[in-house]
């Protein structure tokens, strides 16, 4: 699957415009190299993946303004696990849980829900288990809003990228 009709199978779930997509896409190109396009025309469209997936779904999640799209994306994505590793995945860090769980339809079949906000994320599994990734103590500020995605909209993710 192109990641642009990725993004567009994720306006509706993330109550994205189209072109509010298609500008999270430019400003995230603009700084990470893997989703630039090289040449145009026929076979030059960009590949979703699972990393790339995921990456696009912290930024939709977060939402921050334009300038501070990646910066925030990259913080989140590189939380480290509270307990070494995530139960559900293994990994270490919320970025590479969430691309493990895009990479493998059983897996994300037992997500629950993903919860993140700028500085603290988790994942709810199986029920009753729960990953949670952040260092230190959650930061308080005046205004603060977190994000819970399905399990379900992680299970249709993964079911596309394996078109």
């Amino acid at each position: 699957m192109r990641l642009h009709d990725l993004a567009g199978n994720l306006a509706v779930p993330f109550s994205k415009s189209a072109s509010k997509m298609a500008d999270t896409l430019r400003v995230i190109a603009e700084q990470r190299a893997e989703f630039r396009q090289v040449g145009s025309g026929p076979g030059s469209a960009i590949e979703a993946d699972p990393s790339k997936a995921g990456f696009l779904m912290i930024a939709l999640a977060l939402d921050p303004v334009r300038r501070e799209i990646v910066r925030k994306t990259m913080l989140t994505a590189s939380l480290t696990a509270t307990g070494g590793s995530c139960c559900l995945t293994g990994a270490s860090d919320f970025g590479s849980a969430l691309f493990s769980i895009l990479a493998d339809e059983d897996i994300a079949c037992r997500v629950d829900s993903v919860s993140l906000s700028d500085n603290r994320a988790s994942i709810a599994f199986d029920g009753s288990q729960e990953s949670v990734f952040g260092a230190g103590p959650a930061v308080r500020t005046r205004v603060s809003r977190t994000v819970v995605l399905d399990g379900l909209l992680l299970q249709g993710v993964a079911q596309w990228l394996k078109r």
